[in-house]
């Protein structure tokens, strides 16, 4: 409150949802609010009082700007709005100070006045507006349907806050009042913004990224994880698992056919998150799937790959086209880094669109799904924010080394990976085109490493990185000199 001040700043927090509660209920999820404000204040460096009296929060800090900025990002306030907070002796003492505050901001300009009120002070709301308007009009012309400035007055007890501006929170519900679940983050826009919207019905989240390209990726998905932990995961600290997916995907080409790869792939990343989910106490996965968007995003296709999953499986954009997708990403400050995103260059072309359950489930028979386990036992895991600096500078130091820095009249393979794949050998090399071509796609299935030649430095490029970036990784996991370049 004001300690003794006659006029301190204050920032008042409103929420809706949480109202609608019983209220034992209630009282719950405003004291987990009350948790979560307070968290953002201190990451935002502007520590506060925090309060919770008739039907809103107060904020008593001395950065009211800062604070604004900090609790517009916690999931549960509906708006807010920054205000002073005056001490007053009576209504005349209440409409001078109010006048006071107003007269600037009326000036030349129309105006409102609102104004609410405890039912047992001994004037009323109206009151306050005719006294307080008669005062301002002078100054500005009183226009109560679309007024440039409103004068807000509220008045409690013996304190009355003034504000003039409301402020738009992200709604919902207070994180950690929903459980947990664990989101399937790629770093694009439509994992991201299915995150959000998860965290905003009060399920805190942690993460799992699949990499298909190597440190690139792993990289991406941090830096966008690193965003949702940093604005929006106030009350809690995320956990980031970073799995590679390189066996996994290797088993999958060397199984699967072609149009069939995209389905199977997608119910592997469920799988694997099941199992962490399974250990870690998630009660969901989260998915960033939109009906149609994709191939293996048709319906069928998304019952054949949720085929034996036992979690619930969210899917909050599903209904969502990507424009819609892109603008919500841009409003929560995850559209420039998913922009960016490495994408893995292509995992099949002609993915079948119409995948029953009954052929998929006789495909997976036929997999070799230890490699799954491994690259689940063998996971990264990044506590964010404060590991993620770390994590980053391990990840990029690893990416730098590999990228090719060599002079051109070295004995260098070129392969590059655009719209087919094209090869530039020198002399001496022993293998053609084509079978140069071969041994490195045997090498996804286990066999290009007794046919492709040891003794030349191999250099890899694609029109995004990823897939380059995949292939160095695997051959130097076998002994290979390797780099990518773009």
């Amino acid at each position: 409150m004001l300690e003794g001040h006659t006029m301190e700043e204050v920032l008042i927090v409103r929420f809706s949802e949480i109202a609608l509660k019983s209220p034992r209920i209630r009282r719950w999820m405003i004291s987990r609010l009350r948790k979560n404000l307070e968290d953002a204040l201190k990451a935002a460096g502007a520590p506060g009082r925090v309060e919770e009296k008739w039907e809103r929060i107060y904020i008593w800090t001395e950065d009211v700007k800062k604070a604004s900025e900090a609790a517009g990002r916690v999931f549960g306030v509906r708006s807010l709005s920054p205000a002073v907070a005056y001490e007053y002796m009576d209504l005349e003492d209440l409409i001078e100070k109010a006048a006071t505050w107003a007269e600037e901001r009326v000036r030349g300009r129309k105006f409102a006045v609102r104004a609410r009120r405890d039912k047992d002070l001994p004037f009323t709301s109206m009151d306050i507006m005719v006294k307080l308007g008669e005062r301002l009009k002078p100054l500005g012309e009183v226009d109560l349907t679309s007024p440039q400035v409103t004068v807000n007055v509220e008045v409690r007890g013996r304190v009355v806050y003034l504000f003039s501006e409301v402020l738009e929170g992200p709604g919902g519900l207070p994180l950690g009042t929903q459980g947990r679940a664990l989101s399937l983050l790629s770093g694009g826009f439509d994992s991201a913004v299915s995150s959000w919207y998860v965290m905003r019905r009060g399920v805190e989240l942690d993460y799992v990224t699949f990499s298909l390209a190597g440190p690139l990726q792993m990289r991406d998905a941090l830096l966008v994880a690193g965003v949702l932990s940093s604005h929006w995961s106030h009350g809690y600290r995320p956990t980031l698992h970073l799995v590679d997916f390189s066996g996994v995907l290797d088993e999958i080409e060397r199984v699967v056919q072609a149009p069939l790869r995209g389905v199977v792939l997608r119910h592997l990343f469920y799988r694997a998150a099941e199992m962490i989910a399974d250990e870690e106490g998630h009660l969901s996965l989260v998915t960033g799937e939109s009906l149609g968007q994709v191939s293996s995003q048709t319906l069928s296709n998304l019952s054949a790959a949720s085929a034996g999953i036992g979690l619930p499986i969210l899917r909050p954009l599903i209904g969502m086209d990507k424009e819609e997708i892109i603008g919500k990403a841009r409003e929560i400050g995850t559209a420039e880094l998913s922009e960016k995103v490495v994408e893995y260059c292509a995992i099949a072309r002609g993915s079948s669109i119409n995948l029953s359950r009954e052929r998929f489930i006789q495909i997976l028979k036929n997999m070799n799904l230890r490699v799954l386990e491994e690259a689940v036992e063998g996971r990264w895991k990044v506590k964010l924010p404060d590991g993620a600096p770390g994590a980053l500078s391990e990840i990029e130091s690893r990416i730098e080394s590999w990228r090719y820095r060599g002079d051109e009249g070295e004995d260098v393979v070129r392969v590059n990976y655009g719209k087919g794949v094209q090869v530039v050998t020198p002399d001496g090399f022993p293998l053609t085109g084509r079978e140069l071509k071969r041994a490195l796609k045997g090498l996804k299935g286990g066999e290009g490493v007794h046919r492709l030649p040891r003794g030349f430095t191999y250099v890899f490029s694609c029109p995004t990185g990823g897939w380059a970036v995949r292939m160095v990784s695997l051959l130097r996991s076998l002994g290979y000199d390797a780099y990518y370049s773009h």
